[in-house]
């Protein structure tokens, strides 16, 4: 009974993206990160109880490895950050402290274990996650803007949302033999593609674009060479279009990013081991922020996850934090082309709570070795 109602939480964890709370100050972020904890840790009560029970069964495997590792380096590099408070608790625009990291590292745990890859679990956990995206995407149709980013507040949030679903469908489109579930899938996908296009976001572009050219290949290695190349000429010709027609977009350049790339270059140099703390990049930044540069603008964040480990945990954390995609490759090469695409958008990008949901997910995913092509 416990386990199906840990079930029952964790695919209401998938509804959360659909959570705005206009009475806070940050209506798109907070209330849904604020959910995400209230409804982990009820579940990790309930799991602590099978546990007891010895109803659970916890493996260490590399990923599960890779995972404490990067956690106890997080610790350590929040109990020498020179803002611990911010380092633990972040700020309500973010929330991505240590506090809501642990959270992520109970829900992978509390997934990994409860979840079976055997019953079809991780099958309705991606089909429902789907399911959310059509809301989400329809939404942010509905309620248009130059630039969509419906109940996730940022196109380059929304962009990430709609990335992992994309090869979610992919994936379960050549795993699930149902005509009627497929024909679902490319649906969907062609929904989430459209929406996807107008966040305008060029970092998930690029992560989108080398993604699927990486599933082509993986295609044409195990299953068939002829489809695989269909696929590989279809994804060039649509990111051809799409560059095309985003080539304004393309063409800009973004000065203040670039600085506050320099700025973590020097703040990364200056405190390289554990690095400054989590979420006190804008200590960095405020430091080493030449006045004679002409950008006005005030960065709280790298705006590349890259730097912002690099910077706010060191050379360690930022090890760790690429340990996580390197073993996640090595451990089960189809899920690759996901990793790979999220990884090189969040090279432009930053994270929220919805996306580290996916990302913890897909990790899991990665480990129960899912992912088929």
């Amino acid at each position: 009974m416990l386990e199906k109602i840990i079930k029952i939480g964790i695919y209401l964890i998938l509804f959360i993206p659909l959570l705005v709370s206009p009475s806070t100050l940050y209506p798109y972020v907070f209330g849904k990160a604020i959910a995400f904890q209230i409804i982990v840790e009820v579940l990790f009560i309930l799991w602590l109880v099978l546990l007891a029970q010895n109803k659970i069964k916890i493996s260490w495997t590399k990923i599960n490895i890779a995972l404490l590792s990067f956690f106890v380096i997080l610790v350590l590099s929040t109990l020498l950050s020179l803002d611990i408070q911010q380092s633990f608790w972040s700020s309500a625009e973010r929330m991505t402290g240590l506090f809501n990291w642990l959270h992520f590292g109970l829900y992978f745990l509390i997934l990994s274990t409860i979840f079976s890859a055997n019953n079809g679990d991780y099958k309705w956990l991606l089909r429902i996650s789907l399911f959310v995206s059509v809301i989400v995407s329809t939404w942010s149709l509905i309620d248009w803007q130059p630039r969509l980013f419906g109940p996730l507040g940022n196109p380059g949030f929304l962009a990430c949302y709609l990335l992992f679903h994309i090869f979610f469908a992919f994936y379960l489109f050549f795993k699930d033999k149902n005509l009627y579930w497929r024909i679902a899938y490319i649906l969907i996908t062609i929904l989430n593609l459209i929406t996807f296009y107008f966040t305008s976001t060029r970092g998930a572009y690029y992560g989108l674009f080398v993604g699927l050219l990486l599933f082509s290949l993986l295609f044409i290695l195990k299953r068939s060479k002829k489809i695989g190349f269909i696929l590989l000429i279809s994804f060039i010709l649509i990111g051809g279009f799409g560059v095309y027609w985003q080539r304004a977009r393309f063409l800009q350049t973004e000065e203040a990013r670039m600085v506050s790339w320099q700025i973590s270059w020097r703040a990364f140099k200056e405190r390289p081991i554990l690095g400054w703390g989590p979420e006190n990049y804008i200590l960095a930044f405020a430091k080493h922020y030449d006045p004679d540069w002409p950008i006005t603008e005030w960065f709280d964040k790298a705006h590349s996850n890259f730097w912002e480990f690099s910077v706010t945990t060191g050379i360690l954390g930022l090890l760790a934090y690429l340990g996580l995609f390197i073993l996640g490759v090595i451990n089960h090469a189809p899920t690759g082309p996901i990793l790979i695409a999220y990884f090189i958008m969040q090279l432009f990008w930053i994270d929220t709570t919805i996306t580290l949901m996916l990302f913890f997910m897909t990790l899991v995913l990665c480990e129960k070795r899912f992912m088929k092509i």
